[in-house]
This record gives C-alpha cells, structure tokens and sequence, in this order.
C-alpha cells in the first residue's frame, strides 16, 4: 500500500508552478505564428498588395497582434487553473501537517 509523502506533493506543486510560469509567453508565441499563419496567403496570391508598403506592413501585423493577444489571454486562464491546481496541493499539505501536530 502506498504511504503519504510530502515530497511527492511538494514536486508536483512545483511542477504546476513552473508550467505556469511559462504558459503565458509559450501561448502567445503560438497565437502569434496563428496570425501569421492565417495573413500570409493574403500575401502569397497578392491580394494584400497596395501601393502604399505600410498598408501592407498592418495589414500583416494586426492579425499577428490579435493573435498575440488572444494566445497570451488563453495562457493567462490556463495559468492561473495550474496555480489553483497547485495551490490546492499546498492547502492539503498543510492540512496534512497541522493533523499531524495535532494528534
């Protein structure tokens, strides 16, 4: 039968807190090559050229900047379930340990 172990919990609140960390900016990243993704056939079949470059310059970066911001919103919702995750990890640890004093 398995025994409790502190440390097993304590790694895995860590490991929650550590994929948080880095979500946000991994989401955005890939939010942002989505917006590219989606803009470039624009490009490809000339359907975005315009006499003026900077037309051209917006019209590729705002898909990315969208796609920017929805994938750092995302990693942020996504962030803050691991943190919750790991915060209940830690609330029963401490539940743990203060019955353990206590009896």
């Amino acid at each position: 039968m398995a025994q409790y172990n502190a440390e097993v919990l304590q790694k895995f609140a860590d490991d929650l807190y550590a994929k948080a960390a880095s979500i946000t900016g991994k989401s955005a990243v890939l939010g942002g090559l989505i917006g590219a993704l989606l803009v470039a056939p624009l490009f490809v079949i000339d359907v975005a050229r315009s006499s003026v470059p900077q037309q051209r310059e917006v019209i590729f970066a705002v898909p990315i900047l969208i796609g920017v911001f929805a994938g750092s919103s995302i990693g942020e919702r996504k962030s803050f379930n691991y943190k919750l995750q790991a915060q209940m990890t830690l609330c029963q640890m401490q539940i743990e340990f203060n019955s353990r004093r206590q009896g």
